[in-house]
């Protein structure tokens, strides 16, 4: 079973590297939009906000 873990584990590891290494180029290449974590927040508290009301 350990032997499994360790497999599966890579696995994993490899899947999250390629995401990381996508993501780290989307925003060189400044395809991603990048926004402030305050400001996301901020941006979803009022959107939830509007929908209580």
């Amino acid at each position: 079973m350990d032997q499994d873990a360790d497999v599966e584990r890579e696995a994993i590891d490899a899947a999250w590297n390629e995401v990381i290494d996508r993501r780290v180029a989307e925003i060189v290449s400044r395809k991603a939009n990048l926004v402030d974590g305050r400001e996301a927040h901020a941006q979803v508290r009022a959107e939830i906000a509007a929908l209580r009301q």
